[in-house]
């Protein structure tokens, strides 16, 4: 059976006036994939997932679900932003900030195989399902400001889910997490990926949850240093020494510019 295209990138390059942050990358990620992204850190992670989005301007080409980049489509994209705050006296609870999820917008219009909510389904009763599968409905009336930041992750993991996405995007989600909070994330990671059919490309520093989770690998160094089965990926030690100690200003280029930090 052959999967859909979800996401295809084509000599995408980010630069930060002189300076280089994501070099001529290209890949493609299919249904059903959950890619791990790893890199060290200034590897071009965060930049190429803005790029993608639409958050940064960059050259190359995205495509998102056989189409070329319109922002209309990125109703069916959930992104998870690498830090999450929120004023410790914010007014809104956790289920009024998933709620505003659905206010925003309505259910993907994509065709999709599976789904977390159904349209039939009151606003309250995919805010509850959301809630539960990422363990928060006992919280739902929790002020936001007041929750830990593994708490906070997993309610904007659900203000993702309950608008049906195709493609979920995460930027190191589990950072700063205490271990506890970190295996509870990845379940519902998993369980999103393998319950529900969620696309996920999800940017990750621990190569042990990189082994047990993903299934294809996405390997930065500003360049796609590798791209392909997590088995390959892991049968290279050069490889993957390259992808998690490697300075990024001992590597050549063909052209000179700027390495500042």
């Amino acid at each position: 059976m052959q999967l859909d295209t979800i996401l295809s990138v084509n000599d995408l390059w980010v630069n930060y006036g002189t300076k280089i942050a994501v070099e001529s990358v290209s890949y493609d990620v299919q249904e059903g994939d959950l890619v791990g992204v790893v890199g060290a850190n200034g590897s071009g992670k965060s930049s190429m997932f803005k790029a993608i989005l639409g958050l940064l301007p960059h050259r190359g080409t995205v495509s998102l679900f056989g189409r070329a980049f319109h922002r209309d489509l990125l109703r069916s994209v959930g992104y998870v932003p690498q830090k999450i705050s929120f004023e410790p006296m914010f007014p809104a609870t956790v289920f009024d900030v998933v709620a505003m999820a659905l206010t925003r917008a309505t259910l993907t219009p994509t065709d999709r195989r599976h789904g977390i909510v159904d349209s039939d389904m009151s606003n309250s009763e995919k805010v509850m399902k959301c809630l539960n599968i990422v363990r928060m409905w006992g919280l739902r009336h929790r002020r936001i400001g007041a929750l830990s930041g593994g708490e906070l992750q997993r309610v904007f993991i659900a203000q993702s889910l309950v608008r049906n996405p195709s493609l979920l995007i995460m930027d190191e989600p589990a950072v700063g997490l205490d271990v506890k909070s970190q295996k509870l994330f990845y379940s519902i990671m998993q369980e999103a990926n393998s319950e529900y059919g969620i696309t996920m490309i999800v940017s990750l520093h621990n190569m042990d949850v990189v082994k047990e989770y993903s299934n294809k690998v996405v390997c930065m160094n500003r360049t796609l240093a590798f791209h392909g089965k997590t088995s390959d990926f892991f049968a290279d030690e050069k490889l993957l020494g390259l992808c998690t100690e490697y300075k990024l200003q001992d590597r050549p280029h063909p052209h000179e510019h700027s390495h500042e930090a």
